[in-house]
This record gives C-alpha cells, structure tokens and sequence, in this order.
C-alpha cells in the first residue's frame, strides 16, 4: 500500500494557530495567552483561550519539538512519550486534542526539511465511544481493528504486507468468535508496533471508554467485565504506548480523566512504567 491520501495528510488538513494577545504577571511570566485558531476549509476562526497554569500551547510545542527531535531515533528501550491533554469536564480537552495538537505539529513539519521522517504524517481520529462495548473485549478490539483498518485503507497508509494480512485474517471472521480479544488485540497491536510504515498521528479521544467493555445481564442491565477491562488495559493499550515506533505518535483524552489515570497507574511496570512515558498537559479553551 502506498500513501499520501489528502483528506488525512497532516499538513494540508491541520488548522494554523497564532498568538492574538499575552496576560503577564509582575514578573513578566506568561498567565494567559488568547490563541486565534484558524481552518484550511470554510469554518470561521475560533479563539482558544490558553488560561492553563502548565500553558497547554507552549507543552504541547515541547512534546511535538521532542517528537520532531527524536523521529529518526532508530533503537529504543521503549516508545517516546504520549500527550495526555488532562482537565476537568467541559474544559475544552477534545478541542485541544483534535485541532491545537495537530496545528503545532503542522507548524513545526512545515520548518523542517522534506527528508524529515515525519514528513508526509496521515492523522488517525478515534473516538473511543463510537467503539462497539457491549458484547466484552473481543467485540469491541475487533470494531477497533475494522476501523483502524478502513481507515488505512482509505488513507492510502503504507503497511507491512505481513501484519496487513494478519488483520485481514482477523476481520474474516466473526467478532464473537472463539478467542477474539486475543486475535483482534494482537493485530491492532501488530499495526501500531511493525505494521505502519508511513509516520502517523493518533488522536484518540474518548479513551476510557476502550476500558469500558460489557455485556448484557439477560437483556436488562450493562455489567463491566473486569477480565476484559485488565487485557485491554494490561496487555493492548500498555504494548501500544511503550512498544509504539518514532513515527508513529500517540495524544490521547478522555471526559473521565480520573479513570484513565488510575488505569494508566494501574498497569504493569515490566521494566518500563507507562506513567513515565507521558507528556501532560491541560485543555482549555
């Protein structure tokens, strides 16, 4: 497979952000920053109100300077760190997610030379919710794995012929079929860890909810399936953030922040703790 599909091309679908007006106090250190965001497409702009005491622009520009840095880095004990746009309910962390996070990242590629190895980087939107959770962790890694796999395809990504067979494989099947959390899991995490060869930006929103699969009691009420949640956590979600390669960049959210902290917390160290793998910052907007 080959890439470049435009509607997911980093560079030509990313909003641009520029300073409109600083807050500083008697010090002279930054307090607020009022942000104009604006689209390729025929969206109005949007002001972004960055009134974070961590400064949600300027860590994000860290993390991506870092990314940018590090992309051609080729040994690795583990994945370079995930963004985590943390916050309160209703504070602005998709908005942040979806629109600042690629607009830094554009700006800073459109600096660096055509040989970057970020160049050319397809966006990947996920939003957890949209996921199927309520027939356990099978149904729900296998939705996962359909819909990363469209999106591949309609992206025009570049993938190894062996993991893209592997997922192939998987989709064949039905998504109750006999060991599916264990198939579908190891496929999606075959595409994040060797399966992507064009460099790629996760935005994953909604990321507790991928910790929430069910099931049905007799037709009448949802029960959490503590088994699932723990290989979902413990063993995907855990390989994808330390195992995943440079070029393949991961910035997550989620509206129960709480949750997705005590499972970040919560998985295994095995020589490298997720915890540590994490550049946070907090969405305002």
């Amino acid at each position: 497979m080959s890439a470049g599909s435009q509607p997911f091309d980093l560079e030509n679908i990313a909003p641009k952000i520029r300073l409109q007006r600083e807050w500083t106090d008697k010090d002279r250190k930054s307090t607020e920053q009022v942000w104009e965001i604006s689209f390729p497409d025929d969206r109005p702009a949007e002001i972004y109100l960055d009134a974070s005491t961590g400064h949600a622009v300027r860590g994000i520009r860290s993390w991506v300077a870092k990314r940018c840095r590090l992309a051609d880095r080729k040994t690795q004990r583990s994945a370079l760190p995930t963004l985590v746009v943390s916050g309160l309910i209703k504070t602005g962390k998709s908005f942040t997610l979806n629109e600042v996070v690629p607009a830094a990242l554009a700006a800073a590629l459109a600096r660096e030379p055509l040989e970057h190895p970020l160049k050319g980087i397809q966006v990947l939107r996920l939003n957890c919710m949209d996921l199927k959770r309520t027939s356990g962790a099978g149904a729900l890694l296998y939705d996962l794995l359909s819909v990363v796999v469209e999106w591949a395809a309609e992206a025009d990504v570049r993938v190894n012929d062996v993991e893209w067979r592997k997922a192939q494989a998987v989709l064949a099947d039905s998504p109750n079929s006999i060991n599916m959390d264990t198939r579908a899991g190891r496929a999606v995490m075959g595409l994040f860890e060797r399966g992507f060869q064009t460099p790629v930006l996760v935005l994953m929103d909604e990321l507790q909810a991928l910790l929430q699969p069910t099931t049905s009691d007799g037709g009448l009420q949802e029960q959490l399936l503590r088994g699932d949640v723990d290989f979902i956590r413990d063993v995907v979600l855990r390989r994808i953030l330390i195992n995943s390669p440079p070029h393949v960049l991961w910035a997550v959210t989620g509206s129960s922040m709480a949750l997705v902290w005590m499972s970040l917390a919560s998985m295994p160290v095995n020589g490298t703790a997720p915890l540590n793998q994490i550049k946070t910052v907090s969405g305002w907007a």
